[in-house]
Protein backbone atom coordinates (compact mmCIF):
# COMPACT_ATOMS: atom_id res chain seq x y z
CA UNK A 1 0.00 0.00 0.00
CA UNK A 2 1.59 3.38 -0.86
CA UNK A 3 1.47 6.46 1.37
CA UNK A 4 0.16 9.44 -0.35
CA UNK A 5 -0.48 13.37 1.13
CA UNK A 6 -4.06 11.97 0.94
CA UNK A 7 -4.00 9.01 2.76
CA UNK A 8 -4.35 8.80 6.96
CA UNK A 9 0.20 7.48 6.79
CA UNK A 10 1.55 5.59 10.01
CA UNK A 11 5.03 4.71 10.41
CA UNK A 12 6.10 1.43 12.48
CA UNK A 13 9.51 0.12 12.36
CA UNK A 14 10.17 2.33 9.48
CA UNK A 15 7.34 0.58 7.77
CA UNK A 16 4.83 3.33 6.40
CA UNK A 17 1.06 1.95 6.73
CA UNK A 18 -1.45 3.58 4.76
CA UNK A 19 -4.95 3.84 6.56
CA UNK A 20 -8.54 6.08 5.72
CA UNK A 21 -11.06 6.97 8.52
CA UNK A 22 -14.14 9.13 8.43
CA UNK A 23 -18.11 9.36 10.27
CA UNK A 24 -22.46 10.23 10.63
CA UNK A 25 -25.20 9.40 13.43
CA UNK A 26 -28.09 7.09 14.93
CA UNK A 27 -28.87 6.45 18.14
CA UNK A 28 -30.51 3.50 20.66
CA UNK A 29 -28.45 0.79 19.02
CA UNK A 30 -24.86 -0.53 20.27
CA UNK A 31 -22.73 1.04 17.67
CA UNK A 32 -24.67 3.43 15.96
CA UNK A 33 -23.99 7.09 16.69
CA UNK A 34 -21.59 9.51 16.77
CA UNK A 35 -18.26 8.49 18.43
CA UNK A 36 -15.72 10.93 18.84
CA UNK A 37 -12.03 10.96 19.12
CA UNK A 38 -10.12 13.99 21.56
CA UNK A 39 -6.67 15.28 21.46
CA UNK A 40 -5.95 17.62 23.73
CA UNK A 41 -9.63 17.30 24.93
CA UNK A 42 -10.51 18.29 20.99
CA UNK A 43 -12.06 16.81 18.49
CA UNK A 44 -9.90 15.35 16.40
CA UNK A 45 -11.61 12.38 14.62
CA UNK A 46 -15.94 11.52 14.37
CA UNK A 47 -17.19 7.76 13.35
CA UNK A 48 -20.58 8.33 12.78
CA UNK A 49 -22.01 5.08 12.49
CA UNK A 50 -25.75 4.36 11.13
CA UNK A 51 -28.13 0.79 11.21
CA UNK A 52 -28.82 -0.40 7.98
CA UNK A 53 -30.58 -3.68 8.60
CA UNK A 54 -27.72 -5.93 9.69
CA UNK A 55 -24.94 -4.23 9.23
CA UNK A 56 -23.98 -0.29 9.71
CA UNK A 57 -23.06 1.83 7.42
CA UNK A 58 -21.16 5.44 7.89
CA UNK A 59 -17.87 7.82 7.60
CA UNK A 60 -14.99 8.73 9.92
CA UNK A 61 -14.84 12.15 9.80
CA UNK A 62 -10.58 13.58 10.14
CA UNK A 63 -7.69 15.78 8.99
CA UNK A 64 -6.34 15.53 5.36
CA UNK A 65 -2.81 14.02 6.58
CA UNK A 66 -1.22 12.49 9.66
CA UNK A 67 1.75 10.52 10.97
CA UNK A 68 1.78 8.47 14.32
CA UNK A 69 3.38 6.02 15.94
CA UNK A 70 0.44 4.71 18.06
CA UNK A 71 0.72 6.40 20.80
CA UNK A 72 1.08 10.00 19.25
CA UNK A 73 0.27 12.08 16.36
CA UNK A 74 1.92 14.70 14.38
CA UNK A 75 1.77 16.56 11.13
CA UNK A 76 -1.78 17.13 11.53
CA UNK A 77 -3.46 19.12 8.82
CA UNK A 78 -5.70 19.74 5.94
CA UNK A 79 -9.31 18.48 5.34
CA UNK A 80 -11.22 17.70 7.26
CA UNK A 81 -11.97 14.79 4.92
CA UNK A 82 -14.78 11.78 4.95
CA UNK A 83 -13.79 8.51 4.50
CA UNK A 84 -16.96 6.05 4.41
CA UNK A 85 -17.37 2.62 5.50
CA UNK A 86 -17.68 -0.04 3.44
CA UNK A 87 -18.26 -2.82 5.08
CA UNK A 88 -19.58 -3.60 8.60
CA UNK A 89 -19.86 -7.43 9.81
CA UNK A 90 -20.68 -7.57 14.20
CA UNK A 91 -19.29 -9.99 16.58
CA UNK A 92 -21.30 -9.66 20.00
CA UNK A 93 -19.05 -6.42 21.36
CA UNK A 94 -16.98 -6.61 18.16
CA UNK A 95 -17.56 -4.45 14.99
CA UNK A 96 -15.57 -4.93 12.25
CA UNK A 97 -15.54 -1.82 9.93
CA UNK A 98 -13.47 -1.20 6.41
CA UNK A 99 -12.99 1.74 5.38
CA UNK A 100 -12.11 3.82 1.76
CA UNK A 101 -9.86 5.90 1.09
CA UNK A 102 -11.36 9.54 1.02
CA UNK A 103 -9.29 10.35 -2.24
CA UNK A 104 -8.82 6.60 -3.69
CA UNK A 105 -12.25 4.28 -2.98
CA UNK A 106 -9.64 0.89 -3.82
CA UNK A 107 -7.85 1.83 -1.00
CA UNK A 108 -9.22 -0.10 2.26
CA UNK A 109 -8.53 -0.44 5.82
CA UNK A 110 -9.95 -2.74 8.23
CA UNK A 111 -10.48 -1.62 11.75
CA UNK A 112 -11.78 -3.64 14.74
CA UNK A 113 -14.75 -1.20 17.40
CA UNK A 114 -14.59 -3.15 20.61
CA UNK A 115 -17.14 -2.02 23.48
CA UNK A 116 -15.96 -0.96 26.59
CA UNK A 117 -19.29 0.44 27.75
CA UNK A 118 -22.38 1.91 27.09
CA UNK A 119 -20.92 5.00 25.40
CA UNK A 120 -17.42 3.82 25.05
CA UNK A 121 -15.43 1.90 22.47
CA UNK A 122 -11.90 1.40 21.39
CA UNK A 123 -10.64 1.34 17.57
CA UNK A 124 -7.23 -0.71 16.57
CA UNK A 125 -5.95 -1.59 13.19
CA UNK A 126 -6.34 -5.10 12.00
CA UNK A 127 -2.48 -6.95 12.50
CA UNK A 128 -0.84 -4.04 12.75
CA UNK A 129 0.28 -3.70 15.96
CA UNK A 130 -0.72 -0.06 17.56
CA UNK A 131 -2.46 0.47 20.47
CA UNK A 132 -5.96 1.03 20.24
CA UNK A 133 -7.64 4.64 20.56
CA UNK A 134 -10.41 5.37 22.75
CA UNK A 135 -13.88 6.76 21.13
CA UNK A 136 -16.73 8.43 23.01
CA UNK A 137 -20.42 8.53 21.76
CA UNK A 138 -22.03 11.72 21.80
CA UNK A 139 -25.29 12.09 23.63
CA UNK A 140 -25.93 15.47 21.99
CA UNK A 141 -27.84 16.44 18.82
CA UNK A 142 -25.56 17.95 16.88
CA UNK A 143 -22.96 15.96 15.37
CA UNK A 144 -19.57 17.50 16.72
CA UNK A 145 -17.25 19.30 14.50
CA UNK A 146 -13.51 18.04 14.37
CA UNK A 147 -11.03 20.83 15.35
CA UNK A 148 -9.06 22.06 12.59
CA UNK A 149 -6.02 24.36 14.06
CA UNK A 150 -3.57 21.80 15.11
CA UNK A 151 0.14 22.77 14.93
CA UNK A 152 1.68 20.60 12.37
CA UNK A 153 5.24 20.66 14.06
CA UNK A 154 3.66 19.23 17.43
CA UNK A 155 3.19 15.89 18.68
CA UNK A 156 -0.21 15.47 20.32
CA UNK A 157 -0.59 12.49 22.44
CA UNK A 158 -3.40 10.14 22.07
CA UNK A 159 -5.31 9.36 25.32
CA UNK A 160 -4.52 6.08 26.60
CA UNK A 161 -7.77 3.17 25.90
CA UNK A 162 -8.59 2.43 28.94
CA UNK A 163 -8.43 5.84 30.58
CA UNK A 164 -9.43 5.47 33.93
CA UNK A 165 -7.30 4.83 36.89
CA UNK A 166 -6.86 2.10 38.76
CA UNK A 167 -8.55 1.98 41.77
CA UNK A 168 -6.36 0.37 43.88
CA UNK A 169 -3.13 1.89 42.49
CA UNK A 170 -4.72 5.78 43.13
CA UNK A 171 -5.24 3.73 47.22
CA UNK A 172 -1.66 3.02 47.66
CA UNK A 173 -0.70 6.40 46.57
CA UNK A 174 -3.28 7.82 48.89
CA UNK A 175 -1.67 5.89 51.66
CA UNK A 176 1.62 6.60 50.70
CA UNK A 177 0.87 10.37 51.10
CA UNK A 178 -1.07 10.27 54.12
CA UNK A 179 1.74 8.82 55.98
CA UNK A 180 3.80 11.93 55.20
CA UNK A 181 1.31 14.66 56.38
CA UNK A 182 2.88 15.26 59.65
CA UNK A 183 6.91 15.65 59.73
CA UNK A 184 6.99 14.89 63.70
CA UNK A 185 4.61 11.60 62.81
CA UNK A 186 6.28 10.51 60.57
CA UNK A 187 9.66 10.80 62.22
CA UNK A 188 8.12 8.86 65.67
CA UNK A 189 6.59 6.04 62.99
CA UNK A 190 9.60 5.97 60.52
CA UNK A 191 10.58 2.17 60.91
CA UNK A 192 6.96 1.32 60.39
CA UNK A 193 6.16 3.46 57.57
CA UNK A 194 9.63 1.96 55.93
CA UNK A 195 7.99 -1.51 56.44
CA UNK A 196 4.35 -0.07 54.95
CA UNK A 197 6.07 1.06 51.78
CA UNK A 198 7.99 -2.04 51.06
CA UNK A 199 4.31 -4.07 50.99
CA UNK A 200 2.92 -0.88 49.04
CA UNK A 201 5.91 -0.95 46.79
CA UNK A 202 5.39 -5.08 46.14
CA UNK A 203 1.70 -4.64 45.70
CA UNK A 204 2.97 -1.67 43.24
CA UNK A 205 5.62 -3.84 41.01
CA UNK A 206 2.94 -6.65 40.81
CA UNK A 207 0.10 -4.12 39.18
CA UNK A 208 2.86 -2.82 36.51
CA UNK A 209 3.74 -6.57 35.69
CA UNK A 210 -0.23 -7.28 35.41
CA UNK A 211 -0.29 -4.50 32.92
CA UNK A 212 -2.83 -3.30 35.54
CA UNK A 213 -1.45 0.49 35.38
CA UNK A 214 -3.27 2.34 32.04
CA UNK A 215 -3.33 6.05 32.55
CA UNK A 216 -0.85 8.49 32.69
CA UNK A 217 -1.82 9.35 36.71
CA UNK A 218 -1.54 5.03 37.13
CA UNK A 219 2.09 5.72 36.45
CA UNK A 220 2.25 9.03 38.50
CA UNK A 221 1.07 7.35 41.20
CA UNK A 222 3.19 4.43 40.91
CA UNK A 223 6.33 6.47 40.36
CA UNK A 224 5.58 8.46 44.07
CA UNK A 225 5.47 4.83 45.71
CA UNK A 226 8.78 4.13 44.34
CA UNK A 227 9.98 7.23 45.07
CA UNK A 228 9.65 5.88 48.68
CA UNK A 229 12.04 3.19 48.20
CA UNK A 230 15.33 2.23 49.50
CA UNK A 231 17.36 1.13 46.78
CA UNK A 232 18.79 3.28 43.42
CA UNK A 233 16.87 0.85 41.84
CA UNK A 234 13.60 1.79 43.49
CA UNK A 235 14.32 5.35 42.24
CA UNK A 236 15.63 4.64 38.50
CA UNK A 237 12.11 2.83 38.27
CA UNK A 238 10.17 5.51 39.84
CA UNK A 239 12.19 7.87 36.91
CA UNK A 240 11.23 5.81 34.20
CA UNK A 241 7.36 5.29 35.78
CA UNK A 242 7.24 9.01 35.75
CA UNK A 243 8.64 9.20 32.15
CA UNK A 244 5.95 6.76 31.59
CA UNK A 245 2.77 9.54 32.47
CA UNK A 246 4.53 12.33 30.83
CA UNK A 247 4.63 10.11 27.85
CA UNK A 248 1.25 9.86 28.75
CA UNK A 249 0.23 12.75 28.31
CA UNK A 250 0.43 14.04 32.34
CA UNK A 251 1.86 17.26 32.42
CA UNK A 252 1.64 16.88 36.28
CA UNK A 253 4.64 14.15 36.41
CA UNK A 254 7.13 16.74 35.72
CA UNK A 255 8.45 17.52 38.97
CA UNK A 256 8.05 13.49 40.05
CA UNK A 257 10.59 12.61 36.61
CA UNK A 258 12.91 15.35 37.90
CA UNK A 259 12.68 14.59 41.81
CA UNK A 260 13.41 10.78 40.87
CA UNK A 261 16.20 11.48 39.00
CA UNK A 262 17.76 13.73 41.71
CA UNK A 263 17.44 10.80 44.20
CA UNK A 264 18.80 8.24 41.82
CA UNK A 265 22.00 10.47 41.01
CA UNK A 266 22.69 11.02 44.88
CA UNK A 267 21.47 7.18 45.97
CA UNK A 268 24.44 6.77 43.70
CA UNK A 269 27.25 8.92 45.13
CA UNK A 270 26.67 11.26 42.01
CA UNK A 271 25.44 15.07 42.01
CA UNK A 272 21.80 15.60 41.89
CA UNK A 273 21.04 18.38 38.95
CA UNK A 274 17.52 19.61 39.75
CA UNK A 275 18.10 20.35 43.38
CA UNK A 276 14.90 18.92 44.68
CA UNK A 277 16.64 16.62 47.37
CA UNK A 278 17.35 18.23 50.34
CA UNK A 279 18.69 16.36 53.27
CA UNK A 280 20.35 12.98 53.33
CA UNK A 281 21.39 11.04 56.62
CA UNK A 282 19.65 13.81 58.60
CA UNK A 283 21.97 16.81 57.41
CA UNK A 284 19.48 19.81 55.54
CA UNK A 285 21.95 19.78 52.88
CA UNK A 286 21.31 19.56 48.84
CA UNK A 287 25.11 18.70 48.61
CA UNK A 288 26.49 17.24 46.14
CA UNK A 289 24.62 20.31 44.04
CA UNK A 290 25.50 20.41 40.21
CA UNK A 291 24.25 24.04 40.45
CA UNK A 292 25.74 24.83 36.77
CA UNK A 293 23.87 22.23 34.61
CA UNK A 294 20.32 23.02 34.14
CA UNK A 295 19.42 26.59 33.83
CA UNK A 296 16.65 28.38 35.75
CA UNK A 297 14.46 28.51 32.64
CA UNK A 298 14.36 24.92 32.05
CA UNK A 299 13.77 24.03 35.60
CA UNK A 300 10.06 26.33 35.56
CA UNK A 301 9.57 24.26 32.18
CA UNK A 302 10.15 20.93 34.86
CA UNK A 303 7.99 22.75 37.61
CA UNK A 304 10.93 22.99 39.76
CA UNK A 305 11.65 26.18 41.88
CA UNK A 306 14.74 28.28 40.74
CA UNK A 307 17.91 28.72 42.03
CA UNK A 308 16.81 31.56 44.11
CA UNK A 309 13.88 29.96 45.68
CA UNK A 310 15.71 26.95 46.49
CA UNK A 311 18.24 28.75 48.65
CA UNK A 312 14.81 30.46 50.46
CA UNK A 313 13.50 27.44 50.75
CA UNK A 314 16.46 25.66 52.52
CA UNK A 315 17.27 29.41 54.60
CA UNK A 316 12.98 28.64 56.14
CA UNK A 317 14.13 25.26 56.65
CA UNK A 318 17.06 25.81 58.86
CA UNK A 319 15.34 28.48 60.71
CA UNK A 320 12.26 26.41 61.86
CA UNK A 321 14.66 23.36 62.82
CA UNK A 322 17.45 25.34 64.88
CA UNK A 323 19.22 21.89 65.96
CA UNK A 324 19.99 21.78 62.19
CA UNK A 325 23.41 22.55 61.11
CA UNK A 326 23.33 25.03 58.14
CA UNK A 327 25.49 22.75 54.97
CA UNK A 328 26.79 24.70 51.88
CA UNK A 329 23.70 23.61 49.72
CA UNK A 330 25.29 22.66 46.34
CA UNK A 331 28.97 22.26 44.43
CA UNK A 332 29.68 22.56 41.20
CA UNK A 333 31.12 19.05 41.48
Amino acid sequence: MTARVSTFMFVLAGVIVASPACGRTAPSDAFAGDWVMRLDDRPFMVLTLERNGDTYTGTMRRPRTMSSDGFAFSNIGGGPVNAPVVSASREGDTLRLVFADADDPADKTPFMMEKRGADEATLRFVDVPFEPWRFIRQRDVTTPEIATDWNPRRSYAAGPADELPNPEMQKLFDEDQGVRQSPSEFAARSKEIEGQDAVRRTRTRDLLDRGALKAGEDYRNAAFVFQHGSTPEDYLLAHALAMAALAKGDASAAWIATATLDRYLRSIGQSQIFGTQFGLNGSADQGPYNLGLIPDLLRRELRVPPLADQQENYRKFIQADPQREPVVTGSDK
